[in-house]
């Protein structure tokens, strides 16, 4: 498909079956509970631009996003797979560190890092926008925008 995404072996080598498919890509495979029968990854499922926090049965079935806030998400699952730690940001506000439950229920804030340090600051409008590549391919980007004159003082 030309897309980057999950497939299931068994022990003999043999293709029992594809677990992820679409016009997204699977960025990182954090591992498998065995028990509960889930695959847990990041993806671009939700956003090209973005990176989420996903889990998917074994069977292929049960595609669930579990990071719901926009931007990047890069978990730490914990041995077991019944928690996991979310290191977000976006473009918007400082890092966020949270602990879940595997389900994505939010546990408890770890670090909650105030935007009021952002809003010290006069920030420009931040624009998205797609640029057409020589292939066709339409690839996203930012513009920041600042908000008033330069000094060099």
């Amino acid at each position: 498909s030309g897309w980057k995404h999950i497939y299931h072996y068994g022990t003999d080598h043999e293709l029992v079956g594809q677990l992820t498919s679409g016009e997204w890509e699977v960025r990182e495979l954090h591992g498998s509970d065995e028990e509960r029968a889930f695959i847990y990854f990041t993806a671009t499922e939700h956003s090209h631009i973005e990176n989420h926090i996903y889990r998917i049965g074994l069977n292929g079935q049960g595609l669930t996003l579990l990071s719901h806030q926009a931007g990047m998400h890069r978990p730490q699952f914990s041995p077991l797979f019944d928690y996991f730690i979310d290191n977000h940001s976006d473009y918007t506000q400082p890092e966020q560190v949270r602990l879940h439950e595997a389900s994505g229920k939010l546990v408890r804030v770890i670090k909650g890092n105030s935007r009021s340090v952002f809003d010290q600051y006069q920030w420009g409008e931040t624009e998205f926008f797609q640029v057409p590549t020589r292939d066709g391919f339409l690839m996203v980007t930012r513009i920041a925008k600042t908000s008033g004159g330069y000094s060099s003082q």
